[in-house]
């Protein structure tokens, strides 16, 4: 999910790119017009296409490149080989962070870690009989982690019941992908943290 539909499901205060600073990280922005992917693009596209290439909308855009069957040079792979490598590995690289949660905390030595979602969808992905053969890598990935000596179940949970991690995530400064790791609840969620102890199940951490 970008910012953008975060903000539009009030999940987060602004729909910016966490990555450039754009006003705006949509799907387009995050395959396409991103500062950091426009280095792979520029790569791709010669120069004198720029103009046409960045102008177009998310539709146009896809199936003018999918369609494009010719090759950029002799022996090299298709040009719509190429395209839907680069824009899978772009939109790969921004949704990768639930694998890399799951990474982290076996490499920490836990043995049981509860992962919540508010996507259902999400969950069905990683859960369904058939999710180990799922076509995307990245779910086959999360699988075969999940599938080590540990217990790691996976939880529906509304957007309303994860208003601690949900502000802790808004805290986070632009530009900021390192791990941050709290010891202790951030003085920021305290009166968050204080109200989901006394008030709500276990499912609202």
């Amino acid at each position: 999910m970008t910012n953008y539909e975060r903000n539009k499901s009030f999940l987060k205060d602004n729909s910016s790119c966490p990555a450039c600073g754009a006003f705006l990280e949509t799907i387009l922005h995050v395959l396409k017009d991103c500062l950091h992917t426009r280095i792979l693009w520029d790569w791709f596209v010669s120069p004198s296409s720029h103009g046409d290439t960045y102008s177009r909308d998310l539709r146009h855009w896809l199936t003018t490149n999918l369609n494009a069957a010719n090759p950029l040079s002799c022996g090299e792979p298709s040009q719509s080989s190429l395209f839907a490598s680069i824009t899978w590995q772009s939109w790969k690289q921004r949704n990768k962070y639930v694998f890399n949660g799951l990474l982290l905390a076996w490499n920490l030595g836990c043995t049981r870690l509860i992962v919540q979602f508010d996507s259902s969808r999400a969950i069905n992905l990683v859960t369904e009989m058939n999710a180990s053969y799922n076509q995307l890598s990245l779910v086959r990935a999360i699988v075969n982690l999940c599938s080590f000596d540990w217990d790691v179940p996976f939880e529906w949970i509304p957007r309303t019941c994860n208003r601690v991690a949900n502000r802790i995530a808004k805290l986070a400064p632009m530009n900021h992908f390192d791990l941050v790791q709290y010891t202790l609840p951030p003085l920021d969620v305290s009166d968050l943290f204080q109200d989901a102890t006394t008030k709500a199940p276990r499912t609202q951490f």
